[in-house]
């Protein structure tokens, strides 16, 4: 009979997952294609959007987490016909094409091409489709502009050499490249040797990798090079005349008695270059830069930006006020940049400039409250004292006229007149956001309606928008809109809006995950070791109800905290690492557990107790999950959690670690693989070392100073203690991975069960589509032998292999 009563319930089991959709499989992640930019011509004529097909297409995996460069697809609707979408540009094998800025006139467009390991700038002309290739290799626009349109008729970009060292495009195979070149002059007798120098050595390090700042005849493609040094963000002046750009400078060195944390690099040097004749001029040599926040004034004659004099810290930066044609000044002595909370306090700074005076976000040095602050020549104004306190937004501008950000709402500021409350409202969901760019004008949207809100403040009705639909691209003179819906499998509609007229479909995206079933998060309410009130999420196996002791995999984060699911595990989401949807397809239940950290609390103590609390917790509500068969996986700081986990209890039976820090001491002074290759943008040793003394690590200290903390917060050094099979999964171009190395020889050396995979080739995240079903294949049977009941039946372990050839 029990036999026929379990055969009765697989039955239904299958059923029911029939019937409710397929699973999710590797297969369907590695198919699915994503969106990207989206921009209306000023002219409102044109609809320009870009999209990447499916992942595991790409022509190669070694540009990191750019591989989607090369995937990109162009698609253009001209407004005035009513045509469907068709291609930009004709696709071209084994490239990608992503979007750039849209000329003044609306009539052309930047494009980019990747190609092997060139990224080369074109421009298109809207109404032909014809293009003009420039030969010049322009970087990827993730953190700043790259190439802006200086008129109608000349493009100012920011251009390198492919094979120079690279933060961005390089960041994968030029690693792999340089060291392969070392290795075979090493073979032939050659110098093969990588010089670095700390103290008085510390000029023999590489200075920033060189750029041209060039301008490009956008009719020819013709380039003229206007001046050369290590630039790494531009902007141009309104009406043209001048560029402003960051240039790394000198590294900065630490003394022993320094207080390590943001802003230990380089010196950002701001460089103002005439694009007449090229002459530059540098207005302040001893000021470094804050990054990604500047405003030129109405005239394109000053530049405010916030910045620090050499020898400060970041807490003493202030605004300053630049000209090409005189000194440097600045704003105010007390009136200082704000800090973000959490464990990188970093700098927090807005600008912007409609009138005679700037506006700038800041505050008195005596007080911690944000605000906006007009800096007139009698001194700083608030503009924001009743409003609740200003927020770290990119102003929405056009010409005289901003909207600012408070918590209050917006407000909007016409020249140097009073500021005005706008209607209330939360901002519409946005899509991605070009970089160092703000448009015109906004979507606001509550319980009272969708309104598109200019810079001046009016605001008009729009449409309402559905629930999880954000806005790709905004045309804010007709209120015309690209929109994208998710549904509840990830499929993702993209749809042309526009007031008083239909809806219009534009394209369907991922439209096979619609007979997918997903799991759906469950809010676990509970309290947190402290007794604060937290939610945490539950996902059960799709089609298992009515299934009992269902296997449960905690997938922690410490210092996290979730409101809201995160968005990386919803439906149709690419991540490849600790993939929740995934192991709820497999079988298993999922908690993503809240774990926030105190600020001075030490990160390992209690992280299985807060953990297991949340997993009871559920059970409480969820008598299903299973009392025994209890799982932890994390990746990065997640995976020094599920060490952590293994080792402070023994009621989980299997830990999976994927990029983990592992042991404390050595990840404070780790070099990794990227700083000997390309040291010119990797040697970034202050980052790496203030990362455990005062960022995630939260050592406080350097581990010559308190070893004993560094030792009891290191899951390394108490690996004796760990009780579960353990799994370590790294990427051998990560940032240390005998970290992980060493803990496998000490598990090896104790007796215990372990695996080690290590993924040639990969980075913090494994993304190499062979590596990716490997890794899942090999962990859902680590999972599933290591938790199985006493006699129960297993997947057979995969065979051992060798090394891949």
């Amino acid at each position: 009979m029990r036999i026929l009563a379990s055969l009765l319930l697989a039955c239904l089991a299958v059923t029911a997952a029939r019937a409710q959709g397929r699973p999710f499989t590797v297969e369907h992640l590695l198919a699915l294609e994503d969106t990207g930019h989206a921009a209306f011509s000023p002219d409102e004529r044109w609809l320009v959007y870009e999209t990447f097909g499916p992942w595991k297409d790409a022509p190669s995996f070694d540009h990191d987490f750019l591989v989607q460069q090369g995937l990109g697809r162009l698609f253009v609707l001209d407004l005035r016909a009513n045509d469907a979408p068709h291609p930009l540009l004709a696709p071209l094998a084994g490239s990608g094409d992503t979007l750039g800025e849209v000329s003044p006139r609306g009539d052309r467009v930047i494009v980019f091409r990747l190609r092997g390991h060139r990224r080369e700038l074109g421009i298109v002309t809207l109404a032909t489709g014809g293009v003009v290739w420039t030969g010049r290799h322009v970087e990827p626009e993730i953190w700043n502009p790259a190439a802006l349109w200086r008129n109608d008729h000349e493009i100012v970009a920011l251009s390198r050499a492919p094979e120079a060292a690279s933060t961005l495009l390089g960041r994968g195979w030029q690693i792999q490249a340089r060291t392969t070149a070392a290795w075979s002059a090493a073979a032939r007798g050659a110098l093969s040797v990588t010089p670095l120098g700390a103290g008085i050595y510390a000029g023999s390090n590489p200075p920033a990798p060189t750029a041209d700042l060039i301008a490009i005849d956008a009719e020819t493609g013709a380039v003229r090079v206007l001046t050369s040094g290590g630039f790494s963000d531009l902007t141009l002046a309104p009406g043209g005349r001048t560029a402003a750009l960051n240039e790394d400078a000198e590294t900065i060195l630490p003394t022993a008695a320094t207080v390590l944390g943001a802003g230990f690099e380089r010196r950002r040097r701001l460089v103002m270059v005439d694009l007449a004749d090229g002459r530059s001029t540098r207005p302040c040599p001893t000021c470094d830069l804050l990054p990604f926040v500047w405003s030129w004034s109405p005239d394109g004659r000053q530049l405010v930006a916030p910045a620090r004099q050499d020898g400060e810290t970041l807490g003493q930066a202030r605004y300053w006020r630049f000209s090409a044609a005189g000194p440097a000044r600045r704003l105010s002595p007390t009136l200082a940049v704000g800090e973000a909370g959490g464990r990188d306090k970093l700098p927090l700074a807005g600008v912007a400039w409609p009138g005679r005076d700037p506006i700038v976000l800041g505050r008195m040095t005596a007080a911690p409250r944000l605000d906006w602050w007009r800096m007139t020549a009698r001194g700083p104004a608030n503009l924001t004292a009743t409003s609740g306190g200003g927020l770290p937004q990119p102003p929405t501008a056009d010409g005289a006229d901003v909207l600012l950000r408070t918590s209050a709402g917006m407000i909007a500021v016409h020249a140097d007149g009073p500021p005005r409350p706008v209607s209330g409202g939360r901002l519409a969901p946005t899509g991605p956001q070009r970089a160092g760019r703000a448009g015109p004008a906004i979507v606001l949207a509550d319980a009272a309606g969708t309104r598109l809100v200019d810079a001046r403040g009016a605001a008009r009705s729009l449409a309402p928008l559905a629930q999880d639909t954000r806005i790709l691209a905004l045309a804010p003179r007709s209120g015309r809109m690209l929109t994208e819906h998710r549904d509840s499998h990830g499929v993702r509609t993209l749809t042309l809006r526009a007031p008083d007229a239909a809806d219009r479909a534009v394209a369907t995206i991922n439209a096979d995950l619609a007979s997918i079933a997903f799991a759906t998060p469950i809010p676990i309410r509970h309290e947190g070791l402290d007794g604060q009130p937290l939610t945490s999420w539950l996902y059960l196996p799709p089609g298992r109800q009515g299934q009992t002791d269902l296997p449960v995999i905690v997938v922690p984060y410490p210092g996290a905290r979730y409101p809201a699911p995160r968005a990386e595990d919803a439906p149709g989401e690419l991540k490849f690492d600790a993939n929740v949807q995934l192991m709820a397809a497999a079988g298993f239940a999922v908690i993503v557990p809240s774990l926030p950290l105190a600020p001075d609390a030490e990160p390992m103590p209690g992280l299985a107790e807060a953990m297991l609390g949340v997993v009871d917790r559920a059970r409480a509500a969820h008598p299903q999950l299973s009392a025994t068969r209890l799982a932890v996986w994390g990746q990065s700081y997640g995976g020094y959690a599920a060490l952590a986990a293994g080792i402070q209890s023994p009621r989980f039976g299997a830990v999976i670690a994927s990029a983990a820090v592992t042991n404390l001491i050595a990840r404070h002074a780790a070099l990794a693989p990227s700083a000997i290759a390309t040291p010119e943008v990797f040697l970034q040793i202050p980052g790496r070392l203030a990362w455990a003394e005062t960022g995630q690590g939260r050592m406080g200290a350097a581990p010559w100073t308190d070893p004993g903390r560094y030792v009891r917060n290191s899951p390394a050094l108490q690996i004796d203690r760990m009780s579960a099979p353990v799994m370590l999964i790294y990427g051998d171009l990560d940032t240390d991975a005998s970290e992980v190395q060493a803990v496998f020889a000490s598990l090896y050396r104790l007796g215990k069960d372990a695996q080690l995979l290590v993924y040639r080739g990969e980075h913090h995240v494994v993304i190499n589509p062979a590596n990716v079903r490997d890794l899942y294949a090999r962990a859902f049977d680590f999972l599933r032998d290591s938790l199985a009941e006493p006699g129960e039946d297993v997947a057979a372990k995969p065979a051992a292999t060798g090394p891949s050839q």
